[in-house]
């Protein structure tokens, strides 16, 4: 591989320091993977993949996302177990969740430091793993870390093939392809590549008005890629009904998508909306300075790209305010994760290029150092969260351990009840207190039974005693204490066994039986 040669200086160590650091944070993400914890949508992922490519495949079908993301991740986990048996799902899983950033770190140190440097490479790789709500991605059991992936690279092949003297067509199909990927990954993803799409028809037509055919050839690839899958996005957005989880959206939550990209996670919560504040008034300012007096030194494109890395953020977010005002809700904050690279990346071309002056190169280093403090820390309580979350998990899986093969178990959250399930014996007993699972998830995992009356509950406890089963409430949230206060009034006996965390769940457990 031909490297560019770069003159060392400040800067370009500054840049190699902060790859350096990335790639350190990287390694630590992936020991946090080792640690079977998950939470509701990640049990998605574990019980589809358990299961084969084609009850897969119709899973999703039924669900909201495409299909490429599980697939992914099961040919990773059956590779693991094929190499050694006793690979954990879970934690396996994880690992596949951190792949994506060091994909990322390879386009960082060849791709974008060819092209761009090495300030702006290590500064564009620390922002994409370490700035707000980023980090929690690298071991999430979802897809938001590959949608990432795949469109801040439809991205940089876009760039290529606007500006490479060589391989604009390889560039080109790199771009269509990547695109594809992000589109069967996440749907909000494939609205990000449809922008970058428009930034390349833009580029075309101001400076290649006679390549344009080739974005219509693109466009028609696309679109016949994309094309199998089609009737099944149809289907599932018909199958979106008025009782759809997302809440609508407000014009607060505008400001809440700005605190979602830039609200950092220090301990007091003051001092992060007002670093929130400025991390966005720096972003802004730096973009600006960029535009407006820096931009004419270049003419490689980097003023497009920084316009396309920031548009396909806000043209996502645009079409997710759209449709939820228009149609029904269907946005929620982390459907920005996968644009959130393009994001970063024009911010770091941006202040990459402020080196016309010594006063801008002062700001650069000033605006970099913010940069620092406030990603390491937002890795560093990620770090601490996910290690605290490790230690109490290993009381929770004595206690649910501890649970008898034929145990009966109730439940006041579908969540817990679903996710309990995947760490206790088939044969258990499950009940949902006054409530009605979810019937994608009872096929995934399992099925559970519905019980709304007390007298059911007196009636399990009778079944325990003449069975010697136990009967077990495992509670959620305050409301726990009124059920609990409930059952008591009827006679029966709850005893409190301990509390315990899994994931992000808290609940509590309780031996319930015949006074």
């Amino acid at each position: 591989m031909m490297w560019k040669k770069e003159k060392i200086s400040c800067q370009s160590i500054i840049g190699w320091l902060l790859t350096g650091i990335s790639i350190l944070m990287l390694i630590k993400s992936v020991m946090l993977c080792f640690c079977n914890d998950i939470w509701y949508d990640e049990l998605f992922t574990v019980g589809m993949i358990e299961h084969s490519y084609g009850e897969l495949i119709a899973f999703t079908a039924r669900d909201v996302h495409p299909p490429l993301y599980y697939c992914i991740t099961k040919v990773f986990v059956d590779l693991c177990k094929l190499i050694y048996p006793a690979a954990d799902t879970v934690i396996a899983a994880k690992v596949v969740s951190v792949l994506p950033y060091f994909i990322i770190a390879l386009y960082s140190v060849t791709f974008i430091r060819k092209r761009f440097g090495s300030f702006t490479s290590g500064v564009f790789l620390f922002s994409v793993i370490a700035m707000p709500q980023l980090a929690g991605y690298t071991v999430e059991i979802r897809m938001y870390s590959w949608a990432l992936l795949f469109v801040t690279v439809t991205l940089l092949h876009a760039y290529g093939t606007l500006t490479a003297e060589k391989m604009q067509h390889i560039h080109g199909a790199a771009m269509v392809l990547y695109g594809l990927a992000a589109a069967y990954t996440q749907y909000f993803a494939c609205v990000a590549v449809v922008m970058i799409y428009l930034y390349v028809l833009v580029g075309f037509l101001l400076h290649h008005k006679s390549r344009v055919r080739e974005w219509f050839l693109g466009v028609i690839l696309s679109i016949l890629g994309y094309s199998p899958w089609l009737s099944v996005l149809i289907s599932q957005m018909t199958a979106v009904n008025q009782d759809y989880w997302i809440l609508p959206l407000t014009w607060r939550s505008l400001g809440g998508c700005v605190k979602f990209l830039m609200k950092p996670s220090f301990a007091n919560d003051r001092l992060n909306t007002v670093l929130a504040v400025v991390l966005f008034l720096v972003y802004v300012a730096v973009f600006a300075v960029f535009m407006i007096k820096v931009r004419k030194l270049y003419h490689d494109g980097r003023d497009l790209l920084s316009i396309a890395g920031i548009g396909a953020l806000a043209g996502l977010v645009l079409f997710g305010f759209l449709v939820s005002i228009l149609v029904r809700p269907i946005f929620v904050y982390r459907y920005m994760i996968p644009a959130m690279g393009c994001f970063w990346l024009a911010f770091a071309v941006c202040l990459g290029s402020l080196t016309d002056s010594k006063g801008l190169i002062y700001g650069k280093l000033i605006v970099t150092a913010l940069l620092v403090v406030i990603g390491l820390r937002n890795y560093r309580a990620f770090m601490g969260e996910e290690e605290y979350k490790a230690l109490l998990m290993q009381d929770t899986q004595k206690a649910l351990a501890s649970v008898d093969a034929g145990d009966i178990l109730i439940y006041n959250f579908d969540q817990v009840q679903a996710v309990t399930s995947y760490y206790l014996e088939d044969n258990v007993d499950s009940y949902l207190w006054c409530d009605t699972p979810e019937e994608l998830i009872q096929d995934i995992i399992r099925p559970y039974d519905t019980i709304d009356d007390v007298q059911d509950v007196m009636a399990l406890a009778q079944k325990g005693a003449e069975e010697d089963r136990n009967v077990l409430f495992i509670g959620s949230f305050n409301s726990r204490d009124e059920i609990v206060d409930e059952w008591r009034k009827a006679g029966l006996t709850v005893a409190e066994q301990g509390s315990y965390l899994l994931e992000r769940y808290w609940f509590n457990i309780y031996k319930v039986s015949i006074e």
